[in-house]
């Protein structure tokens, strides 16, 4: 097909019909522009328009494809219908892999958003097993200490989809408290839920946060006093008592039902009477 050989032919014959290209283009419903461009050779009729096309001109869709007339005689009645029908065939062919392609295109683009949003999730989490990221979150969280000294883990326990994580830093001891990831199962968040007041070695820390109509209280300690057999916990209108067994360290986690984040807690005796008064004093029972 040579689309200037086209564009000659139809120029042609519309004039030969007397009419203008605006006309031209109402009855086969295009634009005048469309009109010019195909008799200037600067495009081809689309393949919807060649049938009207070649009923308003009076010639064959392959004289109008070929660019010049033919005998009649010399063209089966057919062959318009077969060659309008193979160009629909085609354009269907090229639609498809074209909305195949697009289709295609859409599918990465969304599977690229679903990759990045889940890489993004995946990094606001972190292996409770990694310390170094472990203590790297931490020293964030307590960079306002100004100690040049970085902290150190010295415990963690898992307790009903939290992490608790049991520090030194400066001499102090604090406890960080993590929540497990719900989309990543053996995974914790980044963000730490609470961060405690560090205490003195060899002082008991305790500390209670309410969430989702829970309270989880914890205390810790590191190179309690060797005095030291037992601690009372008074929550809820309760004082509890629970044994030490390493004096070294302690790390205990207790859940209760309900908000309430007023409590006492004292270090005791093997006789179960507090070493401390209230001034933070040893009691004098308890002197040596």
């Amino acid at each position: 097909m040579d689309a200037s050989e086209t564009g000659k032919l139809i120029a042609a014959k519309r004039k030969e019909k007397r009419l203008i290209q605006k006309e031209l283009a109402e009855r086969l419903k295009v634009t005048d522009k469309a009109v010019s461009k195909w008799e200037t050779g600067r495009g081809m009729p689309d393949v919807s328009v060649l049938e009207e096309l070649s009923r308003e001109l009076e010639i064959s869709v392959s004289e109008i494809l070929n660019g010049k007339e033919v005998e009649r005689d010399m063209l089966p009645e057919t062959a318009d219908k077969i060659i309008v029908d193979t160009m629909k065939s085609s354009k269907r062919k090229v639609n498809k892999k074209r909305l195949m392609a697009i289709g295609a295109g859409v599918a990465a683009a969304v599977l690229m958003i679903f990759l990045l949003t889940f890489l993004y999730f995946l990094s606001q989490t972190m292996n409770p097993k990694d310390t170094e990221s472990l203590e790297e979150s931490i020293n964030g969280y307590i960079s306002f200490r100004h100690y040049e000294e970085r902290a150190k883990i010295l415990e963690t326990r898992n307790e009903q989809g939290l992490l608790l994580v049991l520090y030194n830093h400066g001499g102090f001891n604090g406890i960080i408290l993590y929540e497990e990831s719900s989309v990543f199962p053996g995974r914790v968040q980044k963000n730490a839920m609470m961060v405690t007041q560090p205490e003195h070695s060899g002082r008991l820390g305790c500390s209670a946060y309410s969430y989702e109509n829970k309270t989880v209280v914890m205390l810790w300690g590191e190179d309690l006093p060797e005095e030291a057999r037992y601690y009372s916990v008074e929550f809820f209108g309760m004082e509890q008592f629970f044994e030490i067994e390493n004096t070294e360290m302690l790390l205990d986690v207790y859940i209760y039902p309900g908000h309430d984040d007023t409590f006492h807690k004292k270090l005791l005796n093997k006789d179960k009477k507090p070493l401390y008064d209230d001034f933070g004093e040893k009691t004098e029972e308890n002197r040596t």
